[in-house]
């Protein structure tokens, strides 16, 4: 046993000699005598444990220790690069929708079909391929269901095509 294990030992005690003069006790200068010897003990031991030795790590937990840091920085990295891949596909998603309005006749008749089989967006090597279903006013007036295909490069240009669903 470490004597960092015992100075963690005494703040235990200390911790419960207060708790059972909070809650136990009922004769209230039994209570006030445990609270001031739990605190005595609590304050001596959380000193203490500041000042204790730190027991030198073995080569094994060094290398334990450096394996889970670099597992750790790999895995924060992947989480933020999905993160980032996800927050990009989604400006991809509104940057098609509004390449898809400019170019209806009537840009404010679009009426995004949510639940649609059409709707996909792939990622390529290159950007992004996005297939969305949608209704608007066609030229005549008369409101059709129809598909808009944009091609996104990661570079930011964009091609649509819209045909009709």
């Amino acid at each position: 046993m470490h004597l960092q294990d015992l100075f963690g030992i005494m703040l235990l005690i200390g911790l419960m000699t207060i708790m059972t003069s909070l809650l136990v006790l009922k004769h209230v200068a039994w209570a006030k005598d445990g609270l001031q010897v739990g605190g005595l003990i609590f304050v001596v031991a959380f000193t203490a444990l500041g000042f204790a030795p730190i027991k030198p790590k073995s080569p094994e937990q060094i290398a334990r220790d450096a394996k889970w840091a670099e597992e750790k920085a790999a895995s924060e990295l992947k989480s933020a690069l999905e993160d980032q891949r996800q927050k990009d596909i989604v400006n991809a998603m509104v940057a098609c929708e509004y390449a898809i309005k400019s170019r209806l006749n009537y840009p404010g008749s679009y009426s995004n079909t949510f639940f649609s089989s059409y709707n996909r967006q792939f990622e390529t090597s290159n950007g992004w391929e996005i297939f969305k279903a949608f209704e608007a006013k066609n030229g005549f007036g008369g409101s059709l269901p129809q598909i808009g295909h944009c091609s996104i490069t990661r570079g930011g240009g964009i091609s649509v095509e819209i045909g009709n669903g």
